[in-house]
């Protein structure tokens, strides 16, 4: 939806707040330039969705979900390839070995262009599911993981090994009351090459890596009383590098994204709800032992807001988006920092008359950002370059209702992103569409 189609008082509501904070309204959305795009609607038009895209060296894309396989709900995890002009060459479907419901979370690449699937397949209170495919759709393993009946094992994150030699993997458990979260690592061949537990409770929410192969995890740990920001860096060797709480002692600190930047820096965010500084913050933090926080303060938005996803610049510094939540409605936003935390110009704000809806995804190539999401019912995407602001805003209309879930960008500047959209009456379909810089 356009922004400008909004009420009058909606307008005046907006501008006020965002001067009152300092903030620049986004425009309104464009046409944007648009590659090639495609819809996945599978046999049974059911509830398709990609959910995760990876861009190989050589321009081709690999776009990850599930697809629905009966009407009972059961869905299969989907992989497919598509050439840099968006062609596809190959779709692969996997049933898990109890023929139930399966999705696909995450994906990732490694330096051997294995490409890796992590998610959930039926088991005892379903289990996690990690599965390895050639560059030619080959299945090379399956792996399940199931920590007992009393647990709803998920594979939630997966990261490739730039070296070539394997992928992390993040496996959360819930047990109905309580979460365990542990990091697995396997080779390349599907052995596993070591576990390591996190504190009792956590969760993850982000996973990075950098240039040795070093993994770092934002995430928090809950219990009756609050929850805490926690950081953890592990070597390849399965070495915890260091661990730290971050945002403060507030009774409820989570960090929920984090991303690294050239020069061995790791940006971590997320929030703090404080009740002696209310709203949410954000910290730097280096990735050297022991852990270390640079800094950590407010971004100065409208309160109450939350980033949910953060990269780095090649200047040093970071690129933030989140939502921020006013007169009932959440707006997305984008700030722009420089190395030492400080915002280089005022946040980018943007909504419409539904909102701006759902976590938002971003990754930054040199200064510029991409950002996808959801605005109003819409699936969305935006490019921001730091000389002019907000280059343009790109709706997809076509299935009104939707989302824009993960996003990639590509050799030449540009951006594939991928997600779902339904239109009125009818099943969700997966999107992909390859954005031009």
């Amino acid at each position: 939806m356009d922004i400008r189609v909004r009420t009058a008082a909606l307008v005046i509501v907006i501008a006020a707040l965002a001067l009152a904070a300092g903030l620049v309204i986004a425009p309104a959305a464009t046409a944007g330039a648009v590659s090639w795009q495609q819809v996945f609607d599978g046999r049974l038009h059911g509830s398709d969705a990609f959910t995760s895209v990876v861009v190989a060296p050589s321009g081709a894309v690999f776009a990850a979900g599930y697809t629905a396989v009966s009407a009972a709900a059961r869905s299969d995890m989907l992989l497919v390839r598509y050439t840099a002009s968006g062609d596809p060459t190959w779709v692969r479907q996997w049933n898990g070995p109890l023929s139930g419901s399966d999705q696909c979370w995450d994906l990732a690449r490694d330096g051997r262009g294995g490409i890796y699937l992590a998610g959930r397949t039926a088991g005892r209170g379903g289990d996690a599911a990690i599965l390895r495919y050639s560059s030619d759709g080959k299945l090379s393993w399956s792996r399940r993981v199931d920590y007992g009946a009393a647990w709803q094992d998920d594979a939630r994150f997966v990261q490739g090994l730039a070296g070539g030699d394997g992928v992390y993997v993040v496996v959360e458990s819930w047990s109905g009351t309580a979460y365990r979260s542990r990091v697995l690592r396997y080779s390349r061949r599907g052995a596993r090459v070591w576990t390591a537990a996190l504190a009792p409770g956590t969760r993850v929410t982000g996973v990075t890596t950098d240039a040795a192969d070093d993994l770092y995890l934002s995430g928090w740990s809950g219990s009756a009383t609050g929850s805490g920001a926690e950081l953890d860096s592990y070597s390849p060797a399965g070495t915890r590098r260091w661990t730290g709480h971050p945002l403060g002692d507030a009774a409820y600190t989570r960090a929920n994204a984090i991303g690294a930047r050239p020069g061995g820096i790791v940006w971590a965010m997320g929030s703090s709800d404080d009740a002696a500084a209310p709203g949410h913050g954000s910290v730097l933090a280096s990735p050297f032992t022991p852990f270390t926080e640079q800094w950590g303060g407010d971004l100065g938005l409208m309160s109450p807001y939350e980033v949910s996803d953060v990269g780095g610049t090649a200047a040093g510094g970071a690129i933030a988006v989140g939502r921020a939540r006013s007169s009932g409605l959440d707006h997305g936003f984008l700030v722009q920092l420089d190395a030492t935390g400080a915002p280089v110009a005022s946040p980018l704000v943007w909504t419409d008359a539904a909102g701006c809806g759902g976590d938002l995804v971003a990754t930054t190539t040199g200064d510029a950002a991409w950002v996808a999401g959801r605005t109003g019912a819409a699936f969305s995407a935006l490019h921001y370059l730091p000389a002019s602001g907000l280059e343009w805003r790109y709706d997809y209309v076509a299935k009104p209702a939707g989302r824009a879930l993960d996003l990639q960008t590509t050799a030449d500047g540009g951006a594939v992103v991928v997600g779902w959209g339904r239109a009125a009456g009818a099943g969700a379909d997966a999107l992909i569409l390859r954005l031009a810089p």
